[in-house]
């Protein structure tokens, strides 16, 4: 079975159904049209708001969220600055912000029209995606302040958002449902949530918060100044082993409490992992993972090619232990500066080069 791309981060995720995209380079690095660390990023001195706007013909989006039933063909929730009025420049941009542009939908083929309409019948269907995400308005301006944009998640945006009420500062995934029910991930989605609530520790990104409108599901968890520990390793090239002794007891200590309550997570890696103000570490990212018992056995091949286990690229079965090849992949990169192994365009390919890979201890 071929694998087909799951573009979570710099680095590819794969799931197996299709064919790869012809966008990874020779490195196995996905190429985006637009990287999600040059995305426009609004400063904190000038918070945005949910506001409706009425929105030119043609002009692409296509996704409402409140508004009156009279006016909800022509009226979008679109962040907008504090005193200032909207214009078809500062459209533009909160469309890359919010990620709520997508192209695809101006020109949609004929033989998914039906296909299209269920998805519309279902969205309109709030409990298709109850109970782990309750149904509520669109936050106003006077409860949450959009600061800017974190990154681009695989079905949508991921935001800086200030609780208002709270004075706390979190970062919301934001999910089109459409685009849920288009992947035929709804089933994941809810499985994500219901992992998330059931863990709490140290060094895992807790969940704070989930809630649905009427076209996007919210998954709002803590925010993380530092950043993701992939971009840290990026400029910083390595890391001493005092530190990443470090990150190897407090990764270990995540990994081994999810093992204890029978959860896998499936793709541990850098870009996971989001580093705290005091630089400690927090495992994040579970829309992969599934709840998987002690002793019990999986067979999906899916995570990111470099970190997988043999037992994983080889489509099972494998277990829990698959985590500690994953964690031992990121060890050595960080300490080498490299991956110990390149990365390869297909699971079959990248099983091959791992088993016959010598490999030189640094």
């Amino acid at each position: 079975m071929e694998p087909v791309l799951n573009p979570s981060g710099p680095h590819m995720s794969l799931l197996a159904g299709s064919e790869l995209p012809p966008d990874i380079t020779s490195s196995g690095r996905v190429q985006f049209s637009h990287h999600p660390y040059k995305a426009a990023v609004v400063p904190d001195a000038t918070p945005l708001s949910l506001q409706p706007a009425c929105l030119t013909p043609g002009c692409g989006i296509h996704n409402t969220e409140g508004g009156s039933s009279s006016s909800a063909s022509t009226q979008s929730w679109v962040p907008l600055r504090h005193g200032g009025a909207p214009s078809h420049t500062d459209w533009d941009t909160q469309r890359c912000i919010l990620g709520l542009w997508d192209r695809r939908a101006e020109r949609p083929s004929p033989h998914s029209c039906c296909l299209q309409r269920t998805q519309r019948r279902l969205i309109q269907l709030p409990s298709v995606f109850l109970p782990e995400f309750p149904q509520r308005g669109l936050p106003g301006r006077d409860h949450f302040q959009i600061l800017g944009f974190i990154a681009k998640g695989s079905y949508g945006p991921i935001l800086k958002v200030k609780d208002i009420t709270k004075e706390k500062t979190y970062a919301v995934k934001v999910l089109p449902k459409s685009d849920i029910l288009k992947h035929g991930v709804l089933e994941q989605s809810k499985e994500e949530v219901i992992i998330q609530r059931q863990i709490k520790h140290p060094f895992i990104h807790n969940l704070q918060d989930c809630w649905q409108t009427q076209h996007h599901l919210f998954i709002m968890c803590d925010y993380c100044s530092t950043g993701d520990l992939y971009t840290y390793w990026l400029l910083k090239g390595r890391f001493g082993e005092d530190v990443v002794r470090l990150f190897a007891a407090e990764l270990g200590s995540a990994l081994g409490f999810l093992h204890d309550v029978g959860i896998i997570h499936r793709d541990v890696k850098m870009d996971n992992i989001v580093l705290s103000d005091q630089g400690h570490l927090r495992l994040s990212d579970f829309g992969l993972s599934r709840r998987l018992k002690r002793g019990g056995r999986a067979f999906t091949i899916c995570g990111t090619i470099q970190y997988m286990a043999p037992e994983v690229l080889s489509g099972g079965p494998y277990n829990h232990a698959a985590h500690w090849w994953s964690f031992g992949i990121m060890l050595f990169s960080l300490v080498t500066g490299e991956f110990p192994v390149p990365a390869e365009l297909d699971h079959s390919t990248m099983l091959n080069t791992v088993t016959e890979f010598p490999y030189v201890l640094p």
